[in-house]
C-alpha cells in the first residue's frame, strides 16, 4: 500500500514538473500516414487550454533528410484547435508547425516532428520540443529567414511539376 502511494506522489509530483504551464504551447494531435504513395498529415494543431489567443500565419514545413524545404502550407491562425489535412508527394524527415508570432510570445513551447524510421510500411515521427527558434533543426531556422516559399515556387514543388508535365506531355505558356 505504501508503495502504490508512494508512486503515485511521484507521479504527480514527475507529470507537474514537467508540465510546460500556462505559456504557448503548440502541437499537433493526428496522424502522419502514407496513403498510397503520398504523405498525409491528418488533425489538428492545438494550443495550450492557458494561452493567448489568436496566433496568427501558421505554417506547416516539410523537410527532406538533408534539410531541403519539400513544401510550406500555410494553415491558418489558431484561436482554439486549427483542423489540418495536408497531402505531400513523399514522407518528409521533419515536419515543422511554426509561425512568426510564436516568437513574439514570452514562455511559448511547440512541437515538432522527425522521421524515426517505418513501421508496417508507415513512417514513424517522433516529438521534440523548442521553447525558442534556436532550439529548431538549423535548416529551418535558416529557410525561414531568408526565403518565404509557399510551397507553388519551391524547387521541389517545380520538380514535381516538371515530372508531372512530363508524364502527361501537357505544355505550359509561362
Amino acid at each position: 500500500m505504501a508503495l502504490v502511494v508512494a508512486a503515485v506522489i511521484y507521479l504527480v509530483l514527475f507529470s507537474a514538473a514537467i508540465s510546460p504551464g500556462p505559456g504557448t504551447d503548440v502541437e499537433f494531435d493526428g496522424q502522419f500516414e502514407m496513403v498510397g504513395d503520398r504523405f498525409q498529415m491528418h488533425g489538428a494543431i492545438i494550443p495550450n487550454p492557458y494561452s493567448e489567443p489568436g496566433i496568427e500565419n501558421i505554417s506547416v514545413y516539410f523537410y527532406s533528410e538533408d534539410g531541403e524545404l519539400l513544401e510550406k502550407r500555410g494553415v491558418g491562425e489558431l484561436n482554439s484547435r486549427l483542423n489540418v489535412s495536408v497531402r505531400v508527394e513523399t514522407a518528409p524527415k521533419y515536419v515543422i508547425v511554426d509561425s512568426p508570432d510564436f516568437w513574439s510570445r514570452s514562455n511559448i513551447q511547440t512541437l515538432y516532428y522527425y522521421k524515426a524510421g517505418m513501421f508496417d510500411g508507415q513512417p514513424n515521427y517522433q516529438s521534440k520540443w523548442a521553447s525558442s527558434k534556436a532550439e529548431f533543426p538549423k535548416f529551418h531556422r535558416t529557410s525561414t529567414k531568408t526565403s518565404p516559399n509557399t510551397g507553388l515556387l519551391n524547387p521541389a514543388a517545380l520538380r514535381t511539376m516538371d515530372l508531372t508535365l512530363a508524364r502527361t506531355g501537357s505544355k505550359v505558356a509561362w
